[in-house]
């Protein structure tokens, strides 16, 4: 198959495919929340390159700027102190992972791409959290390493 060919030349490549798609399924789930949570709205994502892919093809489908973040390899500075605690849309964390930092927490969507190849962000969930439990700064010391 095509996953098969591409992996065995470089199976690290398998984190380049998918990143559109990931990309246009988080900005439709942003696009989705309330006008009033969309101006604080956050993206965290579990791994870097998932954060770097929503980086590069976000904004073209509707996702601002400078606003995703992840605790993998300090992607964005990871939330610095100064940035609000407002809605935030997960990619990546499970259920359990997210239940002691969020309330009103709903699984939104599960991540693929077009050649179904395992990747980091393959069946992946992306999840909203509207009302947090801790402090930004608790959840930034608790989801660090986790993932």
């Amino acid at each position: 198959t095509y996953a098969d060919l591409y992996l065995s030349l470089d199976a690290s490549l398998a984190e380049e495919v998918g990143g559109p798609e990931t990309a246009a399924l988080v900005a439709r789930v942003y696009d989705i929340l309330p006008a009033g949570e969309k101006e604080d709205a956050r993206v965290i994502t579990a791994h870097a390159g998932v954060a770097a892919a929503l980086d590069l093809y976000g904004p073209s489908r509707g996702l601002p700027r400078g606003n995703v973040f992840s605790p993998d390899r300090s992607y964005g500075d990871w939330w610095p102190d100064h940035q609000p605690a407002g809605t935030i849309v997960f990619v990546g964390y499970t259920r359990q992972s997210l239940e002691p930092y969020c309330d009103a927490l709903g699984p939104i969507a599960i991540l693929g791409n077009d050649r179904n190849m395992r990747n980091e962000a393959f069946e992946s969930t992306i999840s909203v959290c509207s009302v947090m439990k801790v402090t930004p700064g608790q959840m930034r010391t608790g989801l660090t390493g986790h993932t």
